[in-house]
């Protein structure tokens, strides 16, 4: 069946129009250049630098101005001070790894939450370990998923436990995988005067999402991708530098890294701008680079609509959070102050119901979502106002794929599968990694 409903963006985004005509261009591109001269001055200086015959059947390729220059834009794009980098990464696992060296490099003890990825938080405690430092986990998942807290609430437990526990490093997710929106920039002005000697925040979901400023987030490194929201489709990964106070650790650590954790893309990128070719270096996929500029002059010509597409998506999750009254398919509420256009449901059906069953079941009225274990599912909201009409194929479909005869007590999505640690009774966990 055909598609109606593309929900699934939290995890990986449709290709937006102006990612593929990059794509398609650039495949000509290469399919005419092959590896010459012609094409490492193209990466490496950009549309310019083609022959003007070249220029003439590739125009959509303006958006690439090389290196560089497409660091310079990503930073625009996204408020980064004046004269910091940016790093690319084609490793998810190789960005992590970066950020958790850098951050335990000036830290002893970093406060994270139960609402971090629990992919990062493992590579966030082997590195502690490794380090001889300390990873406090701080759980907050139940009080934002049960609609007890709001904005002023969540700074308040944070900011109190990073005290309690003597903390000086911060991993935060600006918008959780769950669709929790933090208090980021809040909990930051609140910590100001403790002065955080390293903050690191998971953007993944944010990035495109919402409005990222980094000249007043206050963070040193934002990490983010291409292949969700932002709509390159491509994976790949960027690391922004969010002030310079600690710019001299990082590059420290960045020297360091080729040798003993290699990213094939992370290395190539530094070479094109540096011209710094190695005579037998590893073979690597740029295509990331390209289609990722040509969604970034998308995304800044979409920056100009008449919508605020944050206020779009705000309002798509509040409505059909509305919407839908299933009693076998609930939304998991949070404060307004604390949503996102991700709508999290909490499905359950006698006998269990597996993610690929649930999203099988979806995709038969041609809805595609993400679902997690224990029958939750993620609904990412599209950047468009849902009719009356979509709203009833979603609810019906929820109703047809998860109905049945027998209520059952709804879900409590404190007990995800995926959880990386146990809470104590007290409401905080402050764990030695060592």
């Amino acid at each position: 069946m055909s598609t109606e409903l593309y929900l699934d963006t939290a995890r990986l985004g449709r290709m937006c129009r102006g990612a593929r005509t990059a794509e398609q261009e650039f495949g000509w591109l290469v399919g005419q250049l092959g590896s010459s001269l012609y094409l490492e001055r193209f990466l490496s200086h950009g549309f310019r630098s083609l022959p003007s015959r070249f220029r003439r059947r590739v125009p959509d390729l303006k958006c690439w101005t090389g290196v560089a220059g497409f660091r310079q834009a990503l930073g625009r794009f996204v408020r980064q001070p004046t004269g910091l980098p940016t790093h690319f990464f084609g490793q998810s696992s190789a960005l992590i790894r970066f950020a958790a060296q850098c951050l335990f490099d000036k830290s002893h003890r970093v406060m994270v939450t139960d609402l971090a990825w629990p992919a990062y938080v493992r590579v966030l405690q082997q590195v502690a370990t490794e380090k001889d430092r300390e990873l406090c986990l701080i759980p907050l998942r139940h009080i934002v998923m049960s609609d007890r807290a709001n904005k002023a609430d969540v700074v308040r437990h944070l900011s109190q436990a990073y005290q309690r526990y003597q903390c000086d490093g911060l991993f935060l997710s600006d918008i959780t995988y769950l669709g929790i929106k933090l208090p980021v920039e809040e909990l930051l002005a609140e910590l100001m005067p403790s002065n955080p000697r390293f903050v690191v925040i998971d953007g993944a979901q944010a990035f495109h999402q919402r409005t990222v400023d980094l000249s007043s987030l206050n963070c040193d490194l934002y990490l983010a991708g291409t292949q969700k929201w932002f709509g390159a489709y491509h994976p790949l990964r960027l690391a922004f530098i969010g002030r310079g106070t600690n710019s001299a650790t990082i590059e420290e650590i960045r020297r360091k890294w080729s040798g003993d954790h290699p990213d094939a893309l992370f290395d190539f990128c530094h070479a094109v701008q540096h011209a710094e070719f190695a005579s037998f270096g590893e073979t690597v996929n740029v295509s990331p680079l390209i289609v990722a500029a040509g969604a970034l002059q998308q995304a800044r010509r979409q920056a100009n609509s008449l919508h605020d597409p944050w206020e779009v998506l705000l309002t798509n999750a509040r409505s059909l959070a509305d919407w839908i009254g299933d009693p076998f398919c609930r939304p998991v509420r949070q404060h307004d102050s604390l949503a996102s256009g991700i709508l999290l449901l909490s499905a359950k059906r006698p006998g269990g119901e597996s993610e690929t069953r649930a999203r099988s079941a979806l995709a038969r009225s041609g809805i595609i979502a993400s679902a997690f274990p224990n029958g939750l599912l993620r609904l990412s909201m599209p950047r468009y106002y849902l009719p009356l009409r979509q709203r009833t194929l979603i609810s019906r479909a929820l109703h047809r794929s998860f109905h049945s005869p027998a209520v059952e007590k709804p879900h409590d999505v404190g007990h995800l599968r995926e959880r990386s640690f146990s809470s104590h009774s007290n409401g905080d966990l402050c764990r030695r990694t060592c």
